[in-house]
């Protein structure tokens, strides 16, 4: 039996040495919100502030064998996947949440938006891949152009948000739960993320701010995870998440020469 006092979130994703986004970012999010974190290294990447140099990934029987080390030992309440570099590393994660029952959200990252390629597959390759992972969640957050790119549609095609998480749901058979289509990313007034369940749909928005921002996609991911081992519901944890994201960007610093980046102070201040 277990004697844990908090809920756990197993977070599986790549490493960047600046702290801004990837694992650090993840775990410093849950553990500011009260959770347990284990977790699974699935690249070691060379970058800062600016842009991604390069990236290195954990073979995938080593990424197998941290979770099943970490799953033995003390199952988690959720697991949050982020960024995934092959078939075989998406194969193995996809093995272990079918085979344990995972309650998995699916941050489906398709490359970084500066620099070296995450992957070892072209981006085409990676996102069918990563459309079986979502397959098996319960649900995910890719941000709109990633949920175009999963869909196999040109950017300019004409779907807005609603559309395209429907669409997504459709994709997987229907086995998905829900699909958070996120908007923040673009250069727009505000930023609009969008909820779409079996049964509803949703948008809620923020100020856009005029600068640029590392890790957003892993801090709502992480938060979203949070929130559901917590005992939200997809709607409550949506709301919460977006709130709490919004107040951390808007007290980002610059910690580097270029982006910045949540900080713990900025997220104490959100939550």
């Amino acid at each position: 039996m277990s004697h844990r006092e908090h809920p756990s979130v197993l977070v599986v994703a790549g490493h960047d040495p600046s702290g801004g986004a990837g694992i650090t970012l993840d775990c410093m999010v849950l553990h500011a919100m009260g959770i347990s974190v284990s977790s699974a290294v699935t690249t070691v990447t060379i970058q800062d502030s600016t842009n991604l140099i390069s990236s290195e990934p954990v073979d995938s029987e080593v990424l197998n064998g941290q979770l099943r080390a970490v799953i033995n030992d003390a199952r988690p309440d959720a697991i949050k996947v982020g960024a995934l570099c092959d078939r075989e590393q998406i194969d193995v994660v996809k093995r272990i949440i079918q085979e344990e029952g995972l309650r998995a959200i699916v941050d489906p990252i398709l490359g970084p938006t500066n620099g070296a390629p995450l992957a070892s597959i072209g981006r085409s390759e990676l996102a069918q891949s990563l459309m079986g992972l979502i397959s098996v969640a319960e649900g995910a957050t890719p941000n709109i152009d990633e949920a175009l790119t999963l869909l196999g549609v040109e950017p300019g095609a004409g779907l807005t948000a609603i559309e395209a998480g429907q669409r997504l749901l459709g994709a997987t058979g229907e086995t998905t739960d829900w699909m958070i289509v996120t908007g923040g990313h673009q250069a727009l007034t505000s930023a609009t993320d969008t909820l779409v369940t079996k049964d509803q749909d949703f948008e809620l928005s923020s100020p856009m701010l005029d600068f640029a921002i590392r890790g957003t996609g892993c801090l709502f991911s992480s938060c979203i995870a949070g929130r559901l081992a917590l005992g939200d519901e997809i709607e409550l944890a949506f709301g919460n998440c977006k709130a709490m994201v919004a107040k951390a960007i808007a007290g980002a610093e610059q910690v580097g020469r270029g982006s910045r980046q949540v900080t713990p102070g900025a997220l104490r201040a959100a939550l």
